[in-house]
């Protein structure tokens, strides 16, 4: 297992890859700002970095924009 403290775009991509997200679809910035906001949970699902990425991908999914919109409410935007 990899733990990690910071995460790049390139590394988002590598995850994403990994788990076969379409990029034509993803918007890789929205997916590397979430993954980012997901690692917050890495201790909840045991550093798995595979995890936090679908679990990123199943809001982007509903919500192409979930994390701007999530960003913006934490900071009372």
């Amino acid at each position: 297992m990899v733990r990690v403290s910071k995460v790049s775009k390139s590394m988002a991509r590598f995850i994403g890859d990994e788990l076969g997200v379409n990029w034509d679809i993803i918007d890789i910035d929205q997916f590397t700002k979430g993954f980012k906001m997901e690692m917050e949970h890495s201790g909840s699902v045991g550093g798995d970095l595979d995890l936090i990425g679908l679990i990123t991908l199943d809001h982007l999914r509903e919500h192409p924009d979930y994390y701007t919109k999530l960003e913006s409410m934490e900071s009372g935007r």
